[in-house]
């Protein structure tokens, strides 16, 4: 489990609320990156977008985009914004090495690491869940699937972050019982207070 250096969100989920409807007038989506990637910025951070990076690269191309698209609320779009999401990762991944070894930090052995069980069925039990109490579109429905498989194969914690992500940007209604369960699963994930609780205005019984 990751140690938390922030109460706040944090690598690819965080970098994603920066493609927000205006983020065009900062430049490419590399100037973007470069904000992020600032030279103040802590090694915790850079270091989390380079491990979320590094997980995410595991999945197709399709896949990728389909999830980065929607975790964007379609503000940034294969194509157009980026060339393809392999060619995204692997730009994100060589920025924040190279910001990290100009500060001497290591950067991680390659390679996916093993998910803890429970996490990984906790997080699909819980994408499971809204997508059974919520009318959720048919694309929609593909996109959290790569993401359940996803926290199985690689990382829970972005896959939880990202499937949060996704919630927010499309303002989907949840039950406040989910949003208890969330917010159980965040602590569980070592997530800061504030990753969840961003999503409480989301939380509404009319529907169960």
């Amino acid at each position: 489990m990751r140690d938390r250096f922030t109460e706040l969100d944090y690598g690819l989920s965080l970098l994603s609320l920066m493609y927000h409807q205006d983020w065009r007038s900062s430049g490419d989506w590399t100037a973007v990156l470069e904000i992020f990637l600032w030279e103040d910025q802590t090694p915790p951070a850079v270091l989390a977008l380079y491990e979320d990076a590094a997980a995410f690269s595991s999945l197709s191309r399709v896949e990728i985009e389909d999830v980065w698209t929607a975790s964007t609320d379609e503000n940034f779009i294969f194509g157009r914004d980026a060339d393809s999401g392999d060619d995204f990762l692997s730009v994100i991944q060589e920025r924040s090495r190279t910001w990290l070894v100009a500060r001497g930090i290591p950067t991680p052995s390659a390679g996916v690491p093993i998910p803890k069980r429970a996490p990984a069925e906790a997080v699909g039990a819980q994408i499971g869940s809204l997508m059974a109490w919520s009318d959720v579109d048919g694309r929609l429905v593909g996109t959290f699937s790569v993401l359940k498989r996803f926290a199985e194969t690689s990382s829970p914690d972005l896959a939880f972050r990202l499937f949060l992500r996704i919630v927010d940007a499309r303002r989907m209604e949840i039950s406040s019982q989910l949003y208890h369960e969330f917010v159980l699963l965040g602590r569980s994930l070592n997530f800061g207070d504030f990753v969840v609780s961003s999503l409480e205005y989301l939380v509404s019984d009319t529907n169960g």
